[in-house]
């Protein structure tokens, strides 16, 4: 596809409108477009890619697409720090879930996760949804619980 552009009544006096050059079965034609970008900089348009962007792309924050499969662990409380879920590259998001009456879980996105050193504090009964996060999860429980887990649900592409 070509970016170019139509020329027309649009307004009455033919402003031009962003298009791109599409081939169909009846030949080449013109598609109308909405773009979304920096009015002040007419190459910073926002672009969808299927592939990991560049360092000198536009960006924009967009919700995370589903994943299509899902795993659910669980992991036993401890007042030591224990890896929750392993690096994934083919994650999109995790839900936890704090399945204990007493014990508050902190959550950490990196290695060693301690009673200062946490990303997420979960209280018992509460559940958090990690987006976009592909590395290690570590964890640890304020208290011991013997009946306590972590319920963890992983949601890949």
């Amino acid at each position: 596809m070509a970016d170019s552009h139509i020329a027309g009544p649009v307004d009455g006096i033919g402003k031009a409108v962003d298009a791109v050059t599409v081939t169909t079965g009846d030949g080449t034609v013109y598609r109308e477009t909405a773009s979304i970008g920096d009015p002040s900089t007419g190459a910073a348009r926002v672009a969808v890619k299927g592939a990991t962007p560049a360092t000198t792309d536009y960006g924009l924050v967009v919700r995370l697409a589903p994943g299509s499969t899902s795993t659910v662990t669980k992991v036993t409380v401890s007042t030591g720090t224990g890896t929750l879920l392993a690096a994934n590259p083919d994650r999109r998001s995790v839900v936890i879930l704090n399945d204990t009456l007493l014990s508050t879980l902190m959550v950490k996105e990196g290695t060693a996760a301690g009673a200062d050193d946490f990303s997420h504090k979960v209280l018992p009964g509460a559940a958090i949804t990690i987006d976009g996060y592909t590395g290690v999860l570590t964890g640890l429980w304020d208290i011991a619980d013997a009946s306590g887990k972590a319920r963890i649900t992983e949601r890949v592409s």
